[in-house]
């Protein structure tokens, strides 16, 4: 009796410990989930933002191209009209 007892004892103690091992991994999978999906989102984010950088840079660098040129367009018809 006493060692089915004792016996009993050990498997309620097991499997609560399994449960609690089960428990705390879950918890432990919920972070790392949650830790993930806010890095992840994140560097969504920066990449939005460099994207956007980038792009801006390029309408900056067409409307620099465009008035170096209509400068130059004016320069050379101006020499032209002196020159004549």
């Amino acid at each position: 009796m006493r060692d089915a007892a004792a016996h009993e004892a050990r498997v309620e103690a097991e499997a609560a410990a399994a449960r609690a091992l089960a428990a705390e991994v879950a918890r432990a999978r919920q972070e790392s989930d949650a830790r993930l999906e806010a890095e992840v989102a994140r560097a969504r984010a920066e990449a939005d933002e460099a994207r956007r950088t980038q792009q801006q840079a390029q309408v900056d660098l067409d409307a620099i191209r465009d008035a170096a040129a209509r400068d130059a367009r004016a320069a050379a018809e101006e020499a032209a009209a002196r020159a004549l």
